[in-house]
């Protein structure tokens, strides 16, 4: 009857130099082989929340508080001209 690590769905990676080291390294220090070390990772990779950059988060901001102020300065002055206001 044959384990179910031999069952499991195998793939072959190319990684760069020095990476199969610290994988190893990483398992070992949390008490996993290198194989159950990259399924970890790999499925952490897949639960983790996804993230704005903080840069890229505040040009966006800035970008839609430009956007919500013109418009609302364009309502005030629509809302003026029916009121006969300039």
């Amino acid at each position: 009857m044959p384990y179910p690590s031999q069952l499991a769905d195998r793939i072959n990676i190319r990684v760069p130099d020095g990476l199969r080291e610290r994988l190893k390294e990483a398992g070992a220090l949390s008490g996993r082989s290198m194989n159950s070390e990259i399924v970890a990772r790999l499925e952490q990779s897949f639960d983790a929340p996804r993230t704005l950059d903080p840069a890229i988060a505040r040009v966006l901001e800035d970008h839609i508080n430009r956007e919500v102020a013109e418009r609302l300065v364009a309502i005030a002055r629509k809302i003026g001209d029916e009121n006969g206001q300039a």
